[in-house]
């Protein structure tokens, strides 16, 4: 009989077998903690992901059983899902062991981190919970309790957050706004949502009484706004994410957010944020194989699809246009074969060059991003002879955008 957190999902089954389609289920329900005794070297693994109606789980195993690996469940999380859901991500935590000293356990890593990047539809990530003290049984945080999220900002990146917290039944989201018209029209796409119109920069006992009645705060203000949102946060305690990146004023609040017990996480966006994660991953990866970095270069850009690259600009706006035009005004600084380049904001425009290293056809150019260098100790490295951080275009963009702001 099966268990019952799996009694919804599992419904295959043949002469009161399980069908050969659903054959990975049987050590799920054999499992036993013991160690198994003479076993062979070992790792923990977690996959995350649409893993089931895609069959990733079944070729993942079948990589394990060619590489003479045996595998132990030591967690499975599967969900209900009501008629007309959306499919919902499953968790499996797996511990494989290697049958004798010739098995290279990390190649059977990297195996199954193809088959999780081959696999598109899985949605699927791969995570090493064996390394960095990191424990072999995760910990997983579900609940029923109700949840308020507080949103400030309503332009065109807030649409995209609420649509994806406002699904939940038990997240209420408000959305604080100076365009309270605005501020409805977002809200509306959570399950639970809410709208407050109000003058965020100057009302600030209003404010003050939304940040304490949330148990977290997303700021999509302008970055100039976030240190008086992180200061009303920390006497509220309560915890504050933005995707800006870190100013120096944010940056001079860090002990006293440390004093109140809350978390302030900054640039946790695309760029600052997606690009950071991606970074330290193959950062770290070349570390555990005994690798050193010593050249680093980094580029990222919200682009539309070429087909819709149709104004001069060959851009379009998925977050504040303000924003755009403030990027193309900002000094720059990077490491460069041993040598230190700093531009001025006034110059960054013509620097653009292009881009050719991925991507030919494309025809991107390429524009230093900000002050690479405060990310050198962040990322850990010594003795680099290049770091550059840089922001991807089509080209010609950089053109245009340089003759408005010779006309001022």
């Amino acid at each position: 009989k099966l268990a019952p957190s799996l009694s919804k999902a599992v419904i295959t089954t043949h002469d009161g077998k399980l069908a050969n389609d659903f054959r990975y289920l049987r050590p799920i329900l054999e499992h036993s903690s013991q160690t198994q005794k003479g076993e062979g070297e070992s790792i923990s693994i977690l996959l995350h992901g649409h893993l089931f109606d895609t069959g990733l789980l079944n070729q993942c195993l079948d990589v394990l059983e060619l590489n003479r690996c045996s595998f132990e469940f030591l967690d499975c999380t599967v969900q209900y899902r009501e008629k007309g859901q959306d499919p919902i991500k499953s968790r499996v935590v797996l511990k494989v062991t290697a049958s004798g000293e010739d098995v290279d356990l990390d190649k059977v890593e990297g195996q199954i981190g193809a088959l999780v990047d081959a696999i598109l539809p899985a949605e699927a990530t791969l995570s090493r919970l064996d390394k960095s003290g990191l424990p072999t049984r995760p910990a997983y945080v579900q609940g029923d309790k109700d949840k308020t999220v507080l949103l400030l900002g309503s332009g065109r990146v807030s649409r995209s957050v609420v649509d994806l917290l406002g699904r939940s039944k038990n997240r209420k989201i408000i959305v604080a706004s100076n365009d309270e018209a605005e501020a409805k029209d977002v809200a509306s796409l959570a399950l639970r949502g809410r709208h407050a119109g109000m003058d965020i920069a100057n009302d600030r006992p209003r404010l003050q009484k939304l940040v304490q009645d949330s148990d977290i705060v997303i700021s999509l203000l302008p970055a100039t706004m976030h240190p008086k949102v992180a200061e009303l946060c920390i006497e509220s305690k309560t915890d504050l994410v933005t995707a800006s990146y870190e100013s120096d004023e944010m940056r001079q609040l860090d002990a006293a957010a440390k004093n109140a017990g809350i978390i302030m996480l900054n640039e946790v966006g695309l760029d600052p944020g997606l690009d950071h994660m991606s970074a330290k991953k193959m950062i770290d990866e070349i570390r555990d194989r005994g690798g050193h970095v010593t050249s680093f270069s980094s580029v990222c850009g919200g682009l539309p699809a070429p087909e819709a690259a149709d104004n001069p600009f060959q851009y379009k706006f998925s977050w504040s246009p303000r924003g755009v035009i403030s990027a193309c005004q900002n000094d720059a600084r990077y490491l460069w074969e041993g040598h230190i380049v700093q531009v001025t904001g006034n110059e960054l425009l013509a620097n653009a060059a292009p881009f050719v290293e991925s991507w030919p056809d494309l025809q991107l150019e390429c524009l230093p991003n900000r002050d690479s260098l405060k990310y050198e100790k962040t990322y850990g490295f010594e003795n680099i002879d290049t770091l550059f951080r840089g922001t991807l275009r089509y080209r010609g963009f950089s053109r245009m955008m340089h003759v408005f702001q010779t006309m001022g």
